[in-house]
């Protein structure tokens, strides 16, 4: 399961102080940033398990930023 998130999230320091806690909170998925799109992109993908959206949203919003899914359109 993929999931994609638009954030607020800009600079490499802030992706990587969340990307810490992400990886520490959901052990069994993969987080990574893509800051150069114009949505600064957050990807949340898990093989084997089922993605909890919610938490992710609580997570990065409890760190102080913006954080949506992406529309599919």
């Amino acid at each position: 399961m993929i999931e994609v998130f638009c954030t607020n999230v800009t600079c490499k320091n802030q992706a990587a102080l969340i990307l810490q806690k992400l990886s520490e909170t959901f052990t069994n998925c993969y987080f990574n940033f893509d800051l150069e799109d114009c949505d600064n992109i957050l990807r949340a993908e898990s093989r084997k398990h089922h993605l909890n959206v919610d938490s992710i949203i609580n997570l990065v919003r409890e760190s102080g930023y913006r954080i949506s899914i992406l529309d599919d359109n």
